[in-house]
């Protein structure tokens, strides 16, 4: 016990400093900000709930010590919080439908309550920065002084219409841009941290197959809600229902992915499918490639691509 709980501290440790790391300006440190979650989610999956717990009231606190109260707050929120709702969930056990066995708590179902999670997040920051005028011309206003900063560095005596692009193309959509890093930034450590830890074998619960990723039925009834509203909506309504729609869609952009790695599994080069597939989605992500994926995993969805290929393989190997 006291073994687990000196790990517990050793990873919120760990966690604050990686995420401090970027704020002091350290070599490579936004790379180490990145993985912040990394040592909190590995506590949590390898040793459960109650350490991950341990870990990151041990971060919470590291940050505040290094960085101060607010600081603090912004790595609770966005670190520390997330990664125990994640292992929280993850580690959820129920008995099977014939009672033999127990079943965990199915991980796109995990995704998608970090997604909500994100969604409010999203709307508290929204409605924190609002001033007296609407949504998007508040969060313009907020954007302005760091765009004008970055359009001296990088376009230098055409500072004043890369602002103005900047600002066009990036103040309708931020927030959802926001929330789609900041869910991707969590799933992606904590699959690294389960990898990591199923390869020694501390792993609590089984890896799951990347293939068989399904999604609740909830999701899609609030994705379809956010696209309604944006489709009827107008003004500050249609706004935020942009942005949702945009972090509503990061759960199917997975589902996505798994139809991918179901559709080259009886692929003899599936592994070099896969990495050119990888490729192209991270070279053209922000044009259609990720649009495209999420698109597949709205249709798998409420289609069933899946399963329809199981149920048309033995009639195909039959003919």
């Amino acid at each position: 016990m006291k073994k687990a709980a000196l790990i517990a501290i050793g990873g919120g440790g760990l966690s604050a400093a990686a995420s401090m790391a970027g704020l002091f300006g350290s070599p490579g440190g936004f790379v180490l900000a990145y993985l912040a979650p990394l040592p909190l989610l590995m506590v949590g999956l390898g040793l459960g709930p109650a350490a991950a717990l341990v870990a990151a009231l041990t971060g919470v606190a590291g940050v505040a010590l290094l960085g101060g109260i607010t600081s603090a707050g912004v790595y609770g929120g966005m670190h520390a919080f997330p990664s125990w709702l994640v292992v929280r969930q993850a580690m959820i056990q129920s008995p099977s439908q014939d009672g033999s066995s127990a079943e965990w708590y199915p991980v796109g179902s995990v995704l998608c309550w970090l997604a909500v999670l994100v969604a409010a997040a999203a709307l508290l920051i929204v409605f924190s920065i609002v001033g007296g005028s609407s949504i998007e011309s508040s969060i313009s206003d907020f954007l302005r002084p760091y765009a004008a900063t970055l359009a001296e560095v990088v376009a230098g005596s055409d500072a004043q219409r890369f602002q103005v692009m900047f600002l066009d193309y990036l103040v309708p959509i931020i927030i959802g841009l926001w929330g789609v890093s900041w869910l991707i930034l969590v799933t992606v450590n904590g699959v690294l941290g389960q990898w990591l830890l199923a390869q020694r074998g501390w792993a609590i619960r089984p890896t799951p197959r990347w293939s068989d990723l399904t999604l609740p039925d909830w999701i899609s009834w609030l994705l379809v809600a956010a696209a309604a509203a944006t489709v009827f909506g107008s003004g500050d309504l249609e706004y935020l229902a942009l942005n949702l729609v945009i972090i509503f869609a990061v759960p199917f952009f997975f589902l996505g992915l798994a139809v991918v790695h179901k559709l080259v599994r009886p692929l003899s080069a599936r592994g070099f499918v896969l990495a050119a597939f990888y490729f192209t989605l991270i070279v053209f992500f922000m044009a259609f490639a990720g649009a495209a994926v999420a698109g597949l995993g709205v249709i798998e969805q409420w289609v069933g691509i899946r399963s329809r290929l199981a149920k048309a393989g033995p009639t195909q190997r039959s003919e």
